[in-house]
């Protein structure tokens, strides 16, 4: 069963975002947005963080698979209930290149929560106010999305807030794309220019706890 069909019946606002102008807009129970086939990831996002209003913002790639998507929003929904310092959260994903041992900064009181230094963002959630500081950067450039998942992790870290991975849900990440990693590169490096000084001290640190570079060097006037 497909995201739109397993979700429809839900009481949440929904939003179908359709690059592919293949869907229509008589989905029952969601809204149906038709945009131009070149508009990826980080436009995609751009538009839909617009229309949030509500007190969780839910984003899935429409390539996402999961056997029980209501339980993963019901799940999704309860811990932004139940732990207040929760900013980012997503579940359990496979064929990404930031799993959950590679990510853990470590466990919680709750054995299937994980603090981590990286959620990715095929199936991830967000507090409204990372939701507005993530508002703040130009995703309309950052087409491809490199790296809005790292700014959102950071702003949630700067606002005393952590990011999460959850076992209690699981998603299924088909491999591939189909655009060129170099322009998504370009456009991460250009996302990460804007962010501000206490930003980049703590994307660094989130990169160093996983053993990777410096995203980029400090320029001394």
């Amino acid at each position: 069963m497909t995201i739109i069909d397993s979700l429809g019946g839900t009481d949440y606002r929904k939003t179908v975002i359709d690059k592919s102008r293949l869907l229509g807009p008589d989905l029952k129970g969601w809204e149906y947005i038709g945009i131009a086939d070149e508009n990826y990831y980080g436009r995609q996002l751009e538009l839909a963080l617009r229309l949030f209003d509500g007190d969780v913002f839910i984003c899935i790639t429409g390539d996402a698979q999961c056997t029980d998507w209501p339980g993963l929003v019901e799940t999704c929904v309860q811990r932004f209930t139940d732990i207040p310092q929760i900013g980012v959260w997503s579940p359990e994903i496979d064929n990404t290149g930031w799993n959950t041992a590679r990510v853990s900064l470590g466990p919680t009181t709750d054995p299937d929560v994980q603090v981590v230094a990286q959620t990715d963002s095929i199936a991830w959630a967000l507090r409204p106010s990372v939701v507005a500081q993530l508002r703040e950067r130009n995703l309309f450039a950052n087409n491809l999305g490199w790296g809005i998942d790292w700014v959102a992790i950071t702003a949630a870290y700067t606002q005393g807030l952590v990011a999460v991975r959850d076992k209690k849900a699981f998603v299924h990440h088909p491999i591939g794309r189909s655009y060129s990693s170099d322009q998504a590169l370009i456009q991460l490096q250009t996302l990460f220019d804007e962010l501000s000084g206490p930003e980049r001290a703590m994307l660094c640190l989130l990169h160093r706890a996983m053993g990777i570079g410096h995203p980029f060097s400090y320029p001394i006037p």
